[in-house]
């Protein structure tokens, strides 16, 4: 055979060849890309598992602080706001009551027309037996729940709240001498004042109350995988 014979046969074998080469570039090149998107596919399933971590602890945290403020509120609610409620309502209307019975339409005290002894006499038993416990125990409250009261001041009706009661103590223990020449102090009962301003905060912490009550449901079904607000627990 000569030469050119085995040009032919050379070129089909290196044909072959270069074939066989290419086939497994590209085997080689898809084995790459294989492991390429397996990689992403890793690093894409970490980075939403972190990201689902990252929620869950946002919203557990968010959670807590909503729980931590519904606290707060159901104390205030329940040791001063709500007991205040019920017990300005109460003085008012018995006050309405005791002044409807006597010397209704003006002012109970005047010089120009002054009360009868029955009269006086019966502002001392309600004074000593109604107005002044139900004034006592508001200003224990207050006093006693400091750390409860609405926003950074003690509210100016809360402050002649307690002046008052101090002061009517010493008329209280006068008439129990038997020393009835004085029946009222210079710092008058802030009764408008207080009740507005109790039954203000009084509200406004009930609505709120309620507001974080169905933030903490719904976010308390969400964690448990449940439906949206007003879906069956």
């Amino acid at each position: 055979m000569n030469k050119n014979e085995y040009i032919p046969i050379a070129v089909a074998c290196i044909s072959g060849l270069l074939s066989l080469l290419g086939t497994f570039l590209m085997a080689l090149r898809q084995a790459r890309t294989n492991r390429e998107v397996e990689t992403l596919k890793s690093k894409l399933a970490v980075d939403v598992e972190e990201r689902k971590a990252l929620l869950a602890h946002r919203t557990a945290v968010d959670l807590a602080n909503r729980k931590s403020k519904l606290e707060r509120i159901n104390h205030q609610l329940k040791q001063l706001y709500g007991p205040l409620y019920a017990l300005s309502n109460a003085s008012h209307r018995a006050w309405v009551t005791f002044r409807t019975a006597h010397r209704p339409g003006g002012p109970f005290f005047d010089d120009d027309d002054k009360p009868t002894e029955t009269d006086i006499k019966a502002w001392r038993l309600w004074m000593a037996t109604v107005f002044m416990p139900l004034n006592i125990e508001m200003e224990r409250l207050v006093l006693s729940n400091m750390d409860l009261l609405y926003g950074e001041t003690m509210d100016e009706c809360l402050v002649d709240l307690c002046a008052h009661v101090e002061a009517y103590k010493t008329v209280i223990e006068r008439w129990k001498a038997d020393d009835f020449s004085v029946h009222y102090t210079p710092i008058d009962f802030p009764g408008d004042a207080l009740r507005q301003y109790v039954g203000e905060r009084f509200t406004e912490l009930k609505r709120e109350q309620q507001r974080l009550l169905s933030d903490v449901y719904d976010y308390s079904n969400k964690g448990r995988g449940q439906g949206a607000r007003g879906s069956s627990p």
